[in-house]
């Protein structure tokens, strides 16, 4: 792309409605954001779910709606990963396979509706299977993303629209952890349910009136863009392409991002589910205030996320660093402060210095998104959308062991407790940090390089053209 177009594109970036996969982008932004909605609004609604309120003379105003102790909760909180793990993968292959358009907003208008239903699971078991099938649909919404992205962004713009697209996650958790407290404390616990699940409802309609699978399929968009995104991405392969399945769980880059994306679960998952119980436990703070504190971070991340991919688009551009540098810095960098910061808030429990550490800790989370987040697609386009879902897979592991383990760890609701749970987490990202530093690749891998149809078909002339001209024996 010369100078002048380029200029001209940063010029008219801001105007996103006139840009077709600016407007996918805004899109993808907001169903990431209500997807998180509905996965984090049960970390703050358990609370008075499982609460006795009492008045100022400390008598029962009134009574919980469940019984359920600590263990218990952390089984109704990971039992939303029960289900993702499961459909991981079968995401990502059927989003080679069929429109994954469809299937991206077919996922999240599903969990929507069973949002709507959940209040109606009056039981433990009632309530894990609810759960359990929103995350068995909302499971394939990440390797699906990734894989309409691909479709999408011209090479220079993998960063920024992967970072504004997942500034929804950071967004719906702010959503969530603010207003599930709020809604809870003056329309009742059942509320946050219904509400969250209509406006997914809502966004469902809008999404399949406006957005198409591919720029080929999309009739409003511009000659011009179409032709920029096109001969970015380059020829692209159909999808009864050959999945090299040995070669890609044998891969050691392959494998750099499992790790690197099972260290970032580990400790989202973790604060997610348990962060707004700790500031209940270990701070005694209230319902109301529990849901502002706990979004603190997650609104610095989704003001911050679309800065650092601009940042790492910028250091690239410049060639400043190489493409696996700038994975590396921005991955390594935030697992190491991640872990530097945990151990830091083990040393002064109980005071509201864990806050800041906490909201610091979040904050830095956002750096990957610009790490290992987009190295899916530099190491692996056509297969992308699949080496997110494998990775995604065992990463959501994390999210049916981290919260269960804190369940069980803090049963006795204590500061020495806690320790652990972060010191855990600490040893984790430590780990992430180091295994991905040394392992970890910004090249295509030689088996993701599929031949475009031209290029087979020249291949087959050839062996045709050298059999004909092969001499009798």
């Amino acid at each position: 792309m010369n100078m002048e177009n380029k200029k001209k594109r940063n010029k008219n970036i801001w105007k996103f409605w006139q840009q077709r996969r600016y407007i996918l982008t805004f899109m993808l932004m907001l169903g990431q954001a209500i997807m998180f909605t509905i996965r984090v609004n049960m970390s703050i609604a358990i609370i008075p779910m499982t609460t006795n309120f009492t008045n100022d003379k400390n008598a029962l105003k009134q009574g919980a709606a469940f019984e359920w102790n600590p263990k218990e909760q952390g089984i109704i909180l990971s039992s939303f990963f029960y289900g993702s793990v499961v459909t991981q993968l079968p995401g990502g292959v059927l989003s080679k396979r069929f429109n994954g358009v469809k299937l991206y907003g077919a996922a999240i208008c599903v969990a929507s509706f069973l949002s709507v239903c959940t209040p109606l699971a009056q039981g433990f078991y009632s309530m894990v299977i609810v759960r359990t099938l929103q995350g068995l649909f909302l499971g394939v919404t990440f390797p699906t993303q990734m894989s309409i992205i691909s479709q999408w962004a011209p090479s220079d713009e993998r960063a920024r629209m992967t970072m504004f697209s997942n500034s929804g996650l950071y967004f719906g958790t702010v959503v969530a952890l603010q207003f599930s407290g709020i809604i809870s404390r003056w329309m009742g616990w059942t509320s946050v349910f219904y509400i969250f699940g209509v406006i997914g409802l809502i966004w469902y309609a809008i999404w399949l009136k406006i957005i198409r699978e591919s720029p080929e399929k999309d009739r409003r968009i511009t000659a011009e863009e179409k032709q920029l995104i096109l001969s970015s991405i380059g020829d692209r392969i159909t999808r009864n392409i050959h999945i090299p399945w040995l070669q890609i769980l044998t891969s050691v880059p392959v494998w750099a991002l499992i790790v690197a994306h099972f260290t970032h679960c580990w400790l989202a998952y973790t604060l997610l589910a348990h962060m707004p119980r700790f500031f209940s436990q270990i701070l005694n703070l209230q319902i109301s205030e529990i849901g502002f504190v706990s979004s603190l971070p997650y609104l610095v991340n989704g003001c911050l996320s679309s800065f650092s991919g601009l940042l790492a688009d910028k250091l690239l551009s410049k060639k400043v660093l190489t493409l696996v540098q700038t994975r590396k810095l921005f991955t390594c960098g935030s697992f190491l402060m991640q872990s530097i910061l945990l151990f830091c808030i083990t040393m002064f429990m109980g005071s509201w210095s864990n806050v800041v550490f906490l909201i610091t800790t979040v904050c830095f989370s956002n750096l990957v998104m610009t790490g290992f987040w987009i190295n899916f697609i530099d190491i692996a386009p056509q297969f992308s959308g699949i080496l997110f879902a494998i990775s995604n897979t065992i990463a959501t592991v994390s999210g049916i062991i981290s919260p269960t383990l804190t369940g069980i760890l803090i049963q006795n609701e204590n500061i020495e407790d806690w320790k652990k749970v972060f010191l855990i987490s600490a040893a984790v990202c430590l780990f992430g940090s180091i295994f991905y530093g040394i392992t970890a690749s910004g090249v295509v891998q030689p088996w993701a390089k599929v031949q475009s149809q031209d290029e087979t078909l020249d291949k087959i002339n050839s062996r045709k053209n050298s059999s004909a001209i092969t001499p009798d024996v």
